[in-house]
């Protein structure tokens, strides 16, 4: 009898130091992290590779649109958060890269693997080699100061890459009529762009008779412009300045109501095409990576006369027009 307790109590201590065992490597064990919410916008097929595998098993605190452009032999790296904090840095290599991205989006800093304490070596037992030292990158916070390529500034990712952008505005012209536009990025290259532009105006805009110059009348235009323009983009991290000139035709159609030397009412309509040529600028705010706020005038110029068959006189357009638009772009 004596013998069977000596046996069922060793067997249960057995039991519980197992059960504990099992629970202290459990709770040594890292817990599994949740797939980061990280999209990688654009960047190359190999680096895209490298920092997946460093965000595999991150726990990420934050939500970032990243995108990785290489220049002369650097990777330089944009990313916005969820609340539209920027973040820039130029790396070396794409494990850097994959460091310094998994840092912005942890939690509480970048996690490492809890360190296991090892057995007392012995002499039948080889000593493990040193781990592979990680290149050391520095954090960059939301004000980082753009670093700088043999001294020529890094614009943003627009400038870098090959995005195209589509802006669509509204505004007022100086007669206080309306005026749109659309314009669609067709070639990019580094910070200048190659452009379609649409447009509509309605203004009622001054005019006079080429017989006497004196006269002044302000009919009604319907203008309707197709141009294609070439631009230039400045960037900082959130702001940029955008400057152009335009060059193409435009559709106008004149309607006027005038009172005769007779005291009759008249009303006069033509229409025309002629050439047209257009220089503007607009500062612009990134919204979040893929939007942007602008706003900025355009300055335009036509040479226009209007033949009045009732008057028998032509009707000399006033050659240049102002128009200050607010308008939204959206990378494509």
């Amino acid at each position: 009898m004596k013998s069977s307790r000596r046996v069922t109590r060793s067997w249960l201590c057995s039991v519980v130091r197992r059960a504990l065992a099992v629970g202290l490597v459990m709770a040594a064990a890292p817990a599994l992290a949740d797939p980061c919410a990280v999209t990688i916008v654009r960047a190359p097929a190999a680096v895209r590779a490298t920092v997946e595998s460093w965000l595999a098993t991150e726990r990420c605190g934050v939500s970032l649109a990243v995108r990785i452009v290489e220049s002369e032999g650097e990777l330089y790296i944009f990313a916005i958060d969820d609340k539209g904090g920027v973040r820039e840095r130029t790396v070396p290599d794409a494990q850097s890269a994959g460091l310094l991205i998994a840092s912005w989006t942890a939690d509480d800093g970048l996690t490492t693997p809890t360190s296991v304490a090892a057995p007392v070596p012995t002499p039948s037992i080889e000593s493990t080699p040193a781990p592979t030292p990680v290149p050391s990158v520095l954090m960059a916070s939301d004000t980082t100061v753009r670093e700088h390529f043999d001294g020529r500034p890094i614009h943003s990712l627009e400038s870098q890459g090959d995005e195209h952008w589509l802006t669509l505005a509204a505004g007022s012209t100086m007669t206080s009529g309306f005026a749109g536009r659309a314009e669609i990025e067709v070639v990019r290259h580094q910070g200048f762009a190659v452009s379609i532009v649409t447009g509509i105006a309605q203004n009622r805009d001054a005019a006079s008779l080429d017989s006497t110059m004196t006269s002044t009348f302000h009919p009604s235009y319907t203008d309707l412009v197709a141009m294609v323009g070439v631009q230039h983009t400045w960037r900082w991290p959130r702001w940029h300045v955008r400057a152009g000139v335009a060059a193409g035709v435009v559709v106008s159609s004149l309607s006027l109501d005038w009172t005769n030397p007779y005291g009759n009412s008249v009303r006069e309509t033509a229409s025309l095409v002629s050439l047209v040529t257009e220089a503007s600028t607009a500062v612009g705010y990134a919204v979040t990576a893929h939007w942007e706020a602008e706003v900025g005038p355009a300055i335009t110029s036509s040479n226009q006369g209007y033949y009045l068959p009732n008057q028998m006189e032509t009707l000399l357009r006033r050659p240049w027009s102002v128009a200050v638009y607010v308008g939204v772009r959206r990378s494509l």
